[in-house]
């Protein structure tokens, strides 16, 4: 993990012209080295981007298992289509989203901390009151556990809003701050 900030500390303060530089990791604004609050909120925003790109792509490599399974869940099975359908492109709506700073960065947070809700919710609903827990999950996280499962999202939530509550406290000094 060390070896991955130092590299993003290099990243942030290179003068390079790359997409990694200007525009993916790290946002062609950063004139010097970004502050903490700044830095958090890019980290977060690249775990999100891996979660949900990574899972929206696993459920499109398997949707006939995906779609299945949610024909199984004793909750979605009335909307098995629209969710099977609507989750990965939703995801990978979020992740287009948090690819790019400003607002759209901020919507993209909103909008995780809105799927990571559904989904904390579902799991919740599944260990308390279902009589089956079809796996839905990408390949990654299918060795949880339900309840380390839940432990996972919660985890996520919690950045998920940090992050969101960061930005939008950034936004508001940054609109306090113009002449």
């Amino acid at each position: 993990m060390a070896g991955f900030a130092a590299y993003l500390r290099v990243m942030a303060t290179t003068k390079s012209d790359s997409l990694v530089a200007k525009g993916f990791l790290f946002r062609s604004r950063w004139k010097q080295k970004p502050d903490s609050r700044t830095f958090a909120i890019e980290a977060i925003s690249i775990l999100l981007m891996l979660l949900f790109g990574l899972t929206a792509i696993d459920k499109a490599r398997q949707f006939e298992r995906f779609y299945a399974e949610l024909g199984k869940s004793p909750f979605l099975m009335a909307y098995q289509g629209w969710v099977a359908w609507g989750t990965p492109i939703v995801e990978g709506i979020v992740v287009f989203l948090l690819i790019f700073g400003g607002t759209l960065q901020l919507w993209g947070l909103y909008a995780s901390v809105f799927l990571m809700s559904l989904f904390t919710g579902y799991i919740y609903l599944l260990l308390n009151y279902s009589y089956y827990t079809p796996c839905l999950c990408s390949a990654a996280l299918e060795s949880l556990t339900w309840e380390q499962h839940l432990v996972f999202n919660l985890l996520f939530l919690a950045l998920a809003m940090a992050a969101t509550a960061s930005k939008e406290r950034q936004r508001q000094t940054h609109k306090n701050n113009k002449p």
